[in-house]
């Protein structure tokens, strides 16, 4: 199994693990949200309230340069959030699957499909729940074993007004949908200077906005109906690109069923153009044994999830460990708007 122990080599393992795509429109947070490596694990980051006001006092043209008040900031330190986790793979299986003349194919085909499902489930599934956690205004997880569980609360200090409720819930067919939208971009305009360019939605609130009166109405312009025909929902309207995102992820508190989603039934996010002056998805490097278990290997940046292996003895298999440090960070906490409308 010499070629099997050569793939353990923590490096040859991190660097399979951070190759597995994203699959195309599955995760839309992480495949959007820009990403920054760092070195260690704390991360610190300034909170941007932009000064737009107008100015209109110039100065001629001999005059001397005014004092101006510039942005308005403030500081925010977190540790970024671990993902630890193991799986022992029995060595016996691992042998019974090497067939003669393969040279360990299908032993190397099971480790990959063991460090997809690690980083699938504790990678890039925990990155999106993570990213639209923090667009509610506040980041809650646990920390500890089944024995004892710590909540850590990140707030990201979004103002109450960029969490508004609808004037109507527009459950009911005549509420006026399209006011609403256009607060909604106002707010962001007034308050960041930046334009909302998209909003995000799932299927339910969507069917909301099918069945409203108003739009029902407008459906029979040939722009609205040919992008419900084309799409099977709305596309834009009021200036924004609307994206129907209806992925769901497993409740803690419902064993293996997906039934909770990313972007709640009554909620609608307003967003800018993605770009990392507002928000982003900061990696860290962490500590991992050397192979030896004499002293400590920080892995470089260039971060993301690390693993490395154990053969242990009793019971005799292959130990593989999984650790990622990272945390979304809102930079301009004003740049968007998470509104509940229904």
């Amino acid at each position: 199994m010499a070629d099997l122990l050569n793939s353990l080599h923590w490096e040859a393992l991190t660097g399979v693990v951070r190759q597995f795509d994203v699959p195309a429109g599955q995760f839309y947070f992480v495949q959007n949200t820009p990403s920054r490596d760092i070195a260690g694990d704390v991360f610190s980051w300034d909170t941007l309230k932009q000064a737009i006001n107008v100015d209109d006092v110039f100065t001629q043209r001999d005059g001397t340069a005014e004092a101006v008040r510039g942005n308005d900031y403030g500081k925010k330190t977190a540790v970024l959030v671990h993902s630890f986790k193991s799986r022992t793979l029995d060595a016996g299986t691992l042998m019974q699957l090497r067939a003669p003349g393969t040279n360990d194919r299908d032993s190397r085909a099971l480790l990959m499909e063991e460090q997809q499902t690690l980083q699938w489930r504790y990678g890039t599934y925990l990155d999106e729940w993570m990213i639209t956690r923090a667009m509610t205004g506040t980041l809650t997880v646990k920390l500890g074993n089944v024995r004892q569980n710590v909540s850590y609360n990140i707030t990201y200090g979004v103002p109450t007004s960029h969490t508004p409720t609808s004037a109507a819930t527009w459950s009911a067919v005549g509420t006026n949908i399209l006011t609403d939208l256009l607060n909604f971009k106002r707010i962001i305009a007034r308050d960041s200077g930046l334009q909302a360019k998209t909003a995000l939605c799932n299927q339910g609130v969507m069917n909301y906005m099918l069945r409203n009166t108003d739009l029902i109405n407008w459906m029979g312009q040939t722009p609205l109906s040919l992008q419900i025909q084309a799409n099977g929902h709305i596309t834009r309207l009021a200036g924004l690109d609307f994206v129907v995102y209806d992925a769901h992820f497993a409740d803690t508190t419902v064993t293996d069923q997906f039934n909770t989603p990313f972007i709640a039934n009554d909620r609608l996010l307003v967003i800018p153009d993605w770009s990392a002056r507002w928000c982003e998805l900061v990696r860290g490097t962490v500590p991992i044994p050397n192979s030896d278990l004499t002293g400590f290997v920080e892995t470089n940046p260039g971060s993301g999830p690390v693993m490395w292996s154990r053969v242990t003895d009793s019971p005799t298999g292959v130990t593989l460990y999984y650790r990622y440090a990272r945390l979304p960070v809102i930079r301009r906490p004003e740049a968007f708007v998470y509104a509940t409308v229904a």
